[in-house]
């Protein structure tokens, strides 16, 4: 047990080294180039209030461009992590994602029917949310139905769920269509 928690560390300590110097990176290399070196001394100086002896168009890049940049898609990249550890979670399997089990398609066609109603763009989330919420729901509701009762079940369970990602993207197609210009 020591020796794998042990293993762990290392891992988890390797992961967070590489995630800091990719990060690193993407500060530097873009259509103006900066050195790593030069990073840190913007950095440095937009944390003290300093001045970092870099001019002022190198400084701005940094700080204001790929500062907040870099900080995005780290928050972004965490987010999504642990959201599919809690999809992986809820349905105990570490293979599990939206798109197999057609949560994707439910929030498509949420969206796709607030667009249709011309709703503005805070309701389009709503309806996309819901939609996907709809697909989780009826996919736990099946899964505790069938539960571990028969491995005969369990197939026909999956295979109903990809037809549901069928059926979900099938009705996708008719807010699509009926929103076209060259429907009417």
């Amino acid at each position: 047990m020591i020796a794998a928690r042990g293993r762990f560390n290392l891992w988890l300590g390797g992961a967070l080294v590489l995630v800091f110097l990719v990060a690193i990176w993407s500060f530097s290399v873009g259509r103006f180039p900066v050195s790593p070196a030069d990073v840190w001394r913007a950095l440095w100086a937009a944390l003290t209030g300093g001045d970092s002896g870099l001019s002022p168009n190198a400084e701005a890049v940094v700080t204001r461009i790929r500062a907040p940049r870099v900080i995005a898609a780290l928050a972004v990249g965490a987010g999504l992590a642990s959201a599919g550890a809690a999809y992986q979670n809820l349905f105990k399997n570490p293979l599990v994602s939206p798109d197999i089990l057609g949560v994707s398609a439910g929030c498509a066609l949420g969206a796709g029917i607030a667009i249709l109603l011309s709703l503005p763009i805070g309701a389009i989330h709503a309806f996309a949310f819901a939609g996907g919420l709809l697909a989780v729901g009826l996919v736990v509701l099946i899964g505790t139905w069938v539960g571990g009762r028969d491995p005969i079940l369990t197939l026909i369970l999956l295979l109903g769920l990809m037809r549901m990602k069928a059926r979900w993207a099938a009705a996708t197609t008719f807010p699509t269509w009926s929103a076209s210009p060259a429907a009417t």
